[in-house]
Protein backbone atom coordinates (compact mmCIF):
# COMPACT_ATOMS: atom_id res chain seq x y z
CA UNK A 1 0.00 0.00 0.00
CA UNK A 2 1.80 3.00 -0.94
CA UNK A 3 1.22 5.15 1.94
CA UNK A 4 3.17 5.93 5.37
CA UNK A 5 1.89 7.69 8.50
CA UNK A 6 3.65 11.16 8.69
CA UNK A 7 4.54 12.14 12.58
CA UNK A 8 2.63 14.84 13.48
CA UNK A 9 -0.60 14.76 11.89
CA UNK A 10 -3.84 15.59 12.77
CA UNK A 11 -6.29 12.59 13.48
CA UNK A 12 -9.44 12.93 10.94
CA UNK A 13 -12.10 10.27 10.32
CA UNK A 14 -11.48 7.75 7.82
CA UNK A 15 -13.83 8.43 4.83
CA UNK A 16 -15.75 5.93 2.31
CA UNK A 17 -14.00 6.54 -0.76
CA UNK A 18 -15.95 5.10 -4.03
CA UNK A 19 -13.71 3.60 -6.50
CA UNK A 20 -15.26 5.43 -9.08
CA UNK A 21 -14.82 8.55 -7.42
CA UNK A 22 -10.80 7.79 -6.76
CA UNK A 23 -10.18 6.83 -10.18
CA UNK A 24 -11.52 10.23 -11.42
CA UNK A 25 -9.47 11.93 -9.17
CA UNK A 26 -6.59 10.01 -10.62
CA UNK A 27 -7.40 10.65 -13.68
CA UNK A 28 -8.00 15.16 -13.11
CA UNK A 29 -4.43 14.61 -11.22
CA UNK A 30 -5.45 15.37 -8.14
CA UNK A 31 -3.77 12.03 -6.51
CA UNK A 32 -0.05 13.37 -5.96
CA UNK A 33 3.09 12.08 -4.05
CA UNK A 34 5.02 13.56 -1.65
CA UNK A 35 8.75 13.38 -0.81
CA UNK A 36 10.14 13.22 2.57
CA UNK A 37 14.11 12.91 2.87
CA UNK A 38 15.41 10.60 5.08
CA UNK A 39 18.93 11.43 6.19
CA UNK A 40 22.09 9.79 6.41
CA UNK A 41 23.25 10.35 10.54
CA UNK A 42 26.74 9.25 10.12
CA UNK A 43 27.72 11.48 7.17
CA UNK A 44 24.53 13.88 7.39
CA UNK A 45 23.42 13.69 4.35
CA UNK A 46 20.72 12.84 2.45
CA UNK A 47 20.59 9.32 1.17
CA UNK A 48 16.56 8.75 -0.13
CA UNK A 49 13.06 9.78 -0.04
CA UNK A 50 9.61 8.48 0.83
CA UNK A 51 7.09 8.46 -1.32
CA UNK A 52 3.56 9.66 -0.01
CA UNK A 53 0.44 9.32 -1.36
CA UNK A 54 -1.60 12.24 -1.00
CA UNK A 55 -4.97 13.58 -2.47
CA UNK A 56 -5.78 17.01 -2.99
CA UNK A 57 -9.25 16.89 -2.75
CA UNK A 58 -11.36 19.70 -4.54
CA UNK A 59 -13.35 20.26 -1.33
CA UNK A 60 -11.48 18.43 1.46
CA UNK A 61 -8.32 20.00 0.73
CA UNK A 62 -5.32 18.05 0.77
CA UNK A 63 -5.80 14.55 2.38
CA UNK A 64 -3.39 12.22 4.14
CA UNK A 65 -3.74 8.52 3.00
CA UNK A 66 -5.06 7.22 6.46
CA UNK A 67 -8.13 9.70 5.05
CA UNK A 68 -8.73 7.12 1.65
CA UNK A 69 -6.22 4.05 1.26
CA UNK A 70 -8.20 1.66 3.71
CA UNK A 71 -11.40 1.83 1.66
CA UNK A 72 -9.05 1.06 -1.49
CA UNK A 73 -6.84 -0.96 -0.25
CA UNK A 74 -8.55 -4.64 -0.38
CA UNK A 75 -10.42 -2.95 -3.69
CA UNK A 76 -10.28 -3.69 -7.76
CA UNK A 77 -8.38 -0.33 -8.08
CA UNK A 78 -5.46 -1.04 -5.84
CA UNK A 79 -3.00 -2.55 -8.31
CA UNK A 80 -3.41 0.57 -10.63
CA UNK A 81 -2.80 2.60 -7.69
CA UNK A 82 0.13 0.91 -6.67
CA UNK A 83 1.71 0.89 -10.25
CA UNK A 84 1.07 4.67 -10.74
CA UNK A 85 2.99 5.16 -7.27
CA UNK A 86 6.18 2.95 -8.17
CA UNK A 87 5.97 4.87 -11.93
CA UNK A 88 5.80 7.79 -10.60
CA UNK A 89 7.98 7.64 -7.79
CA UNK A 90 10.90 5.73 -9.98
CA UNK A 91 10.21 9.16 -12.32
CA UNK A 92 10.96 11.77 -9.89
CA UNK A 93 13.55 9.73 -8.30
CA UNK A 94 15.45 9.37 -11.78
CA UNK A 95 15.99 13.18 -11.77
CA UNK A 96 17.69 12.96 -8.45
CA UNK A 97 21.41 13.49 -7.86
CA UNK A 98 22.28 9.65 -6.93
CA UNK A 99 19.21 9.58 -4.01
CA UNK A 100 17.08 6.58 -3.73
CA UNK A 101 13.15 6.70 -3.18
CA UNK A 102 10.95 4.53 -1.19
CA UNK A 103 7.17 2.83 -2.17
CA UNK A 104 5.40 1.33 0.52
CA UNK A 105 3.25 -1.67 -0.28
CA UNK A 106 0.75 -3.41 1.23
CA UNK A 107 -0.25 -7.15 1.79
CA UNK A 108 -2.27 -7.44 -0.92
CA UNK A 109 0.93 -5.81 -3.26
CA UNK A 110 3.49 -7.89 -1.58
CA UNK A 111 1.54 -11.19 -2.52
CA UNK A 112 0.17 -10.22 -6.04
CA UNK A 113 1.51 -11.84 -8.76
CA UNK A 114 1.71 -8.36 -10.68
CA UNK A 115 4.05 -7.17 -8.55
CA UNK A 116 7.55 -7.97 -9.80
CA UNK A 117 6.76 -7.43 -13.34
CA UNK A 118 4.64 -3.74 -12.12
CA UNK A 119 8.56 -3.04 -10.56
CA UNK A 120 10.37 -4.06 -13.08
CA UNK A 121 8.71 -1.82 -15.96
CA UNK A 122 8.23 0.93 -13.92
CA UNK A 123 12.14 1.24 -12.59
CA UNK A 124 13.16 0.21 -16.54
CA UNK A 125 10.88 2.61 -18.31
CA UNK A 126 11.96 5.83 -15.91
CA UNK A 127 15.62 4.38 -16.45
CA UNK A 128 16.42 4.07 -12.11
CA UNK A 129 18.86 1.73 -11.04
CA UNK A 130 17.08 -0.83 -9.12
CA UNK A 131 19.20 -0.38 -5.99
CA UNK A 132 18.29 3.10 -5.88
CA UNK A 133 14.43 1.64 -5.14
CA UNK A 134 13.44 0.25 -1.90
CA UNK A 135 9.85 -1.51 -1.32
CA UNK A 136 8.85 -0.99 2.56
CA UNK A 137 6.35 -2.97 4.16
CA UNK A 138 5.09 -3.73 7.45
CA UNK A 139 5.67 -6.74 9.54
CA UNK A 140 1.89 -7.07 9.56
CA UNK A 141 1.94 -7.69 5.85
CA UNK A 142 4.42 -10.61 6.40
CA UNK A 143 2.54 -12.51 8.26
CA UNK A 144 -0.32 -13.24 5.11
CA UNK A 145 1.22 -15.66 2.01
CA UNK A 146 4.48 -15.98 3.18
CA UNK A 147 5.90 -18.13 0.22
CA UNK A 148 4.36 -15.44 -2.48
CA UNK A 149 5.52 -12.38 -0.32
CA UNK A 150 8.96 -13.88 -0.12
CA UNK A 151 9.22 -15.48 -4.02
CA UNK A 152 8.52 -11.80 -5.35
CA UNK A 153 11.09 -9.99 -2.70
CA UNK A 154 13.39 -12.38 -3.43
CA UNK A 155 13.17 -12.25 -7.33
CA UNK A 156 13.07 -8.15 -6.73
CA UNK A 157 16.15 -7.99 -4.54
CA UNK A 158 18.21 -10.60 -7.04
CA UNK A 159 17.58 -7.74 -9.36
CA UNK A 160 19.36 -5.46 -6.98
CA UNK A 161 15.65 -3.45 -5.49
CA UNK A 162 15.76 -2.97 -1.49
CA UNK A 163 12.97 -3.96 0.75
CA UNK A 164 12.33 -2.27 4.05
CA UNK A 165 11.01 -3.54 7.49
CA UNK A 166 8.58 -0.95 8.73
CA UNK A 167 7.02 -0.22 11.77
CA UNK A 168 9.87 -2.43 13.23
CA UNK A 169 9.54 -3.44 17.22
CA UNK A 170 5.60 -2.74 16.97
CA UNK A 171 5.47 -6.91 16.61
CA UNK A 172 5.42 -9.35 19.71
CA UNK A 173 6.36 -12.20 17.39
CA UNK A 174 9.84 -13.93 16.45
CA UNK A 175 12.17 -11.99 14.11
CA UNK A 176 13.23 -15.98 12.63
CA UNK A 177 11.30 -15.37 9.83
CA UNK A 178 14.05 -12.38 8.61
CA UNK A 179 16.24 -14.86 8.24
CA UNK A 180 14.60 -16.15 4.98
CA UNK A 181 13.42 -12.66 3.47
CA UNK A 182 16.35 -10.28 1.83
CA UNK A 183 15.36 -7.47 4.11
CA UNK A 184 17.91 -5.12 4.29
CA UNK A 185 16.70 -2.33 6.35
CA UNK A 186 14.37 -2.14 9.79
CA UNK A 187 12.45 1.14 10.17
CA UNK A 188 11.96 2.08 14.30
CA UNK A 189 8.42 3.24 14.46
CA UNK A 190 8.15 6.54 15.93
CA UNK A 191 6.63 5.86 19.04
CA UNK A 192 9.53 4.36 19.82
CA UNK A 193 11.68 7.58 19.14
CA UNK A 194 9.16 10.36 20.97
CA UNK A 195 10.64 9.99 24.26
CA UNK A 196 14.59 9.43 22.69
CA UNK A 197 16.71 12.00 24.53
CA UNK A 198 14.28 12.58 27.53
CA UNK A 199 13.10 8.57 28.65
CA UNK A 200 15.44 6.39 30.38
CA UNK A 201 13.08 3.63 28.51
CA UNK A 202 12.87 5.04 25.78
CA UNK A 203 16.55 5.23 25.25
CA UNK A 204 16.75 1.94 26.04
CA UNK A 205 14.04 -0.02 23.86
CA UNK A 206 15.56 1.99 20.96
CA UNK A 207 19.09 0.99 21.69
CA UNK A 208 17.96 -2.80 21.81
CA UNK A 209 16.46 -2.19 18.44
CA UNK A 210 19.46 -0.93 16.67
CA UNK A 211 21.37 -3.77 18.07
CA UNK A 212 19.05 -6.26 17.08
CA UNK A 213 19.28 -4.12 13.48
CA UNK A 214 23.41 -5.15 13.78
CA UNK A 215 22.94 -8.51 14.84
CA UNK A 216 21.21 -9.48 11.90
CA UNK A 217 22.76 -7.47 9.79
CA UNK A 218 20.87 -4.84 8.12
CA UNK A 219 20.67 -1.18 7.72
CA UNK A 220 18.50 0.79 11.09
CA UNK A 221 16.25 4.14 9.87
CA UNK A 222 14.36 5.84 12.63
CA UNK A 223 10.73 7.38 11.86
CA UNK A 224 9.02 10.55 13.42
CA UNK A 225 12.29 12.90 14.19
CA UNK A 226 11.19 15.75 15.68
CA UNK A 227 14.08 17.51 17.81
CA UNK A 228 17.62 17.73 17.75
CA UNK A 229 17.68 16.20 20.84
CA UNK A 230 16.12 12.54 19.68
CA UNK A 231 18.60 12.68 16.30
CA UNK A 232 21.41 13.74 18.61
CA UNK A 233 20.27 10.04 21.30
CA UNK A 234 19.81 8.08 17.80
CA UNK A 235 23.82 9.17 16.27
CA UNK A 236 24.99 8.22 19.76
CA UNK A 237 23.31 4.44 19.71
CA UNK A 238 24.76 4.14 16.35
CA UNK A 239 21.39 4.45 14.38
CA UNK A 240 22.09 4.76 10.65
CA UNK A 241 19.77 7.33 9.32
CA UNK A 242 16.52 8.84 10.09
CA UNK A 243 13.55 10.69 8.94
CA UNK A 244 11.33 13.60 10.50
CA UNK A 245 9.91 16.63 10.39
CA UNK A 246 13.46 17.95 12.19
CA UNK A 247 15.24 17.39 8.99
CA UNK A 248 12.15 18.21 6.69
CA UNK A 249 8.53 17.84 5.99
CA UNK A 250 7.38 15.86 3.00
CA UNK A 251 6.65 17.93 -0.20
CA UNK A 252 5.74 17.74 -3.85
CA UNK A 253 9.21 18.41 -4.70
CA UNK A 254 11.84 16.47 -2.73
CA UNK A 255 13.69 19.48 -0.76
CA UNK A 256 17.05 18.65 0.32
CA UNK A 257 17.53 20.42 4.10
CA UNK A 258 20.72 22.14 5.17
CA UNK A 259 22.48 19.70 7.76
CA UNK A 260 24.79 20.14 9.85
CA UNK A 261 28.42 18.58 10.05
CA UNK A 262 28.73 15.04 10.55
CA UNK A 263 29.42 14.54 14.14
CA UNK A 264 33.37 13.77 15.16
CA UNK A 265 32.22 10.56 16.94
CA UNK A 266 29.39 8.21 15.54
CA UNK A 267 30.07 5.71 17.55
CA UNK A 268 27.18 3.81 20.15
CA UNK A 269 28.20 5.02 23.32
CA UNK A 270 27.50 2.71 26.38
CA UNK A 271 24.75 4.16 29.18
CA UNK A 272 25.57 4.80 32.12
CA UNK A 273 24.73 2.35 34.93
CA UNK A 274 22.41 3.65 37.93
CA UNK A 275 24.51 3.00 41.15
CA UNK A 276 24.80 -1.07 41.70
CA UNK A 277 23.36 -1.76 38.48
CA UNK A 278 24.73 -4.92 37.26
CA UNK A 279 23.46 -7.28 34.16
CA UNK A 280 20.93 -9.60 36.44
CA UNK A 281 23.19 -13.07 36.06
CA UNK A 282 25.25 -15.15 33.76
CA UNK A 283 22.82 -16.89 32.82
CA UNK A 284 20.45 -14.44 31.60
CA UNK A 285 23.03 -12.96 29.38
CA UNK A 286 23.90 -16.47 27.90
CA UNK A 287 20.12 -16.66 27.15
CA UNK A 288 19.82 -13.05 25.68
CA UNK A 289 22.73 -13.11 23.73
CA UNK A 290 21.45 -16.84 22.36
CA UNK A 291 17.84 -14.77 20.93
CA UNK A 292 19.50 -11.85 20.22
CA UNK A 293 21.22 -14.16 17.38
CA UNK A 294 18.01 -16.00 16.29
CA UNK A 295 17.06 -12.68 15.80
CA UNK A 296 13.69 -12.61 18.64
CA UNK A 297 12.36 -9.36 19.28
CA UNK A 298 12.24 -7.35 22.88
CA UNK A 299 8.96 -8.59 23.75
CA UNK A 300 10.20 -12.18 22.52
CA UNK A 301 13.28 -12.01 24.89
CA UNK A 302 11.84 -10.53 28.12
CA UNK A 303 9.21 -13.22 27.92
CA UNK A 304 11.27 -16.14 27.72
CA UNK A 305 13.44 -14.84 30.15
CA UNK A 306 10.49 -14.88 32.44
CA UNK A 307 9.23 -17.92 31.76
CA UNK A 308 12.77 -19.12 32.87
CA UNK A 309 12.02 -17.61 35.93
CA UNK A 310 15.22 -15.56 36.00
CA UNK A 311 14.89 -12.00 37.30
CA UNK A 312 16.64 -8.21 36.84
CA UNK A 313 19.46 -7.29 38.68
CA UNK A 314 16.72 -5.47 40.57
CA UNK A 315 14.60 -8.57 41.54
CA UNK A 316 11.82 -7.26 38.64
CA UNK A 317 10.20 -9.26 35.53
CA UNK A 318 11.72 -8.26 32.52
CA UNK A 319 10.14 -6.02 30.02
CA UNK A 320 11.02 -4.53 26.90
CA UNK A 321 13.22 -1.49 28.62
CA UNK A 322 14.63 -3.66 30.61
CA UNK A 323 15.94 -5.90 27.88
CA UNK A 324 16.97 -3.33 25.71
CA UNK A 325 19.10 -1.58 28.75
CA UNK A 326 20.73 -4.89 29.61
CA UNK A 327 21.61 -5.44 25.49
CA UNK A 328 23.29 -2.34 25.72
CA UNK A 329 25.63 -3.39 28.59
CA UNK A 330 26.62 -6.70 26.68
Amino acid sequence: MPASRSSGAESRPRAVVPMDEFRGAMQRAEVVLHYQPIVDLRAMTVRAAEALIRWQHPTGGLLPPDDFLPALVHTPLMPAITDWVLRTAATAAADWPGLGVTVNISAADATSRGLVDATRTAIADAGLPPNRLTLEITEQALMGDLARTTDNLRQLADDGVHVSLDDFGTGYSSLLFLRDLPIDEIKIDAHFIRGVGSSRDDDAIVAGLVKLGQAIGVRVVAEGVETTRQAEALISVGCDAAQGFVFGRAAERLMLPTLPEPPAVARPTQQRRRRGERLATEEAAQLMNALLADGASLHTIAARLNKEGLRTAQGTRWVAASVGRALTQL
